[in-house]
């Protein structure tokens, strides 16, 4: 790299607070600076990227930086990462935009999976993600009221992971309904800052190995929160949903094509198949809940050791 210093370390936050996002054009400005400092080059394969090359190894889940990158993102593309109106030098920022969520997941996954004390070496991803969230409190919700209070604190919530429990098109043919029968878990913190886990209590990301996390695994969200409106359509949302056009819509899009690929033999269950009890079978939705409960249950017992 050509930078000498990584995202997150003491000297890039002495550039960064000197940085001034006064519109469109200076957001975009950085966004073009801190991909400079990832060497994150147009046309690269984020796979060939290191995170311990962009990122410095103490920038946590619980940093201010995610909030103001969001609201980098938020206002360089004011209209979504996918717009008509963009350049062709700005549709190729919003590429690698979305794509570079993807590597700010596998920096989050990195430092939640340190262990911090020796006893924690044992533990899972579900685990060690339990222990570090017991810091922090709960909220059901991410809305506009709990954004007005949220100045100082960040919370962490558990919500709904249908998108993430696709599966192949091969298996669904062979079934008479869209069954789960362990299904995945999305815990975000701040909204912004996304982890999914599997039922075996491990992280789902989309730079893992195997298939299931470039998959079903999970993405960092430039929005605040999440204020899609499926059920209205795809144009509706366009215009008024920043959850859809800074993080739903782009993945047609912009996706790595090693995913692009892989999706196409894959599908999420629709809203209703994941709310319908198939005969002598809980609904998807009645287990992620119960998968909820029980996380819950050890963030709360990891909280008074």
């Amino acid at each position: 790299m050509e930078s000498n210093f990584k995202i997150g370390d003491e000297e890039f936050f002495k550039a960064w607070s000197s940085m001034k996002i006064s519109d469109q054009k200076s957001a975009e400005k950085i966004l073009k600076w801190l991909f400079h400092i990832a060497d994150f080059k147009t046309g690269e394969d984020i796979r060939n990227l290191k995170i311990t090359d962009i990122f410095f190894s103490d920038l946590s889940p619980k940093n201010f930086f995610w909030r103001d990158f969001a609201h980098l993102v938020q206002t360089a593309f004011p209209k979504g990462l996918v717009d008509e109106n963009l350049s062709e030098s700005e549709i190729d920022l919003a590429k690698r935009t979305h794509q570079f969520r993807y590597l700010i997941d596998e920096q989050m996954v990195f430092y939640v999976r340190r262990p911090f004390r020796l006893k924690e070496l044992r533990l899972n991803d579900s685990q060690k993600l339990a222990a570090y969230l017991s810091s922090f409190p709960e909220t059901k919700k991410f809305n506009l009221n709990l954004l007005a209070e949220n100045k100082k604190d960040f919370y962490w919530a558990i919500e709904s992971a249908r998108l993430h429990e696709k599966i192949s098109l091969k298996d669904l043919a062979n079934r008479r309904n869209f069954r789960i029968f362990r299904p995945n878990l999305k815990i975000v913190i701040d909204f912004h800052i996304e982890f999914v886990l599997d039922s075996q209590g491990n992280f789902l990301y989309i730079l893992g190995s195997g298939d299931n996390g470039p998959i079903n695994g999970a993405s960092y969200n430039f929005a605040d929160y999440n204020d899609s409106k499926i059920s209205l359509g795809r144009s509706w949302n366009h215009e008024n949903s920043r959850h859809f056009n800074l993080d739903i819509e782009p993945i047609k899009y912009y996706d790595p094509l090693f995913r692009s690929e892989l999706l196409k033999n894959y599908r999420a269950p629709t809203l209703k198949e994941f709310k319908r009890s198939p005969f002598f079978h809980h609904s998807i939705e009645y287990q992620s809940k119960r998968a909820a409960l029980k996380f819950e249950r050890m963030v709360n017992k990891s909280s008074v050791k």
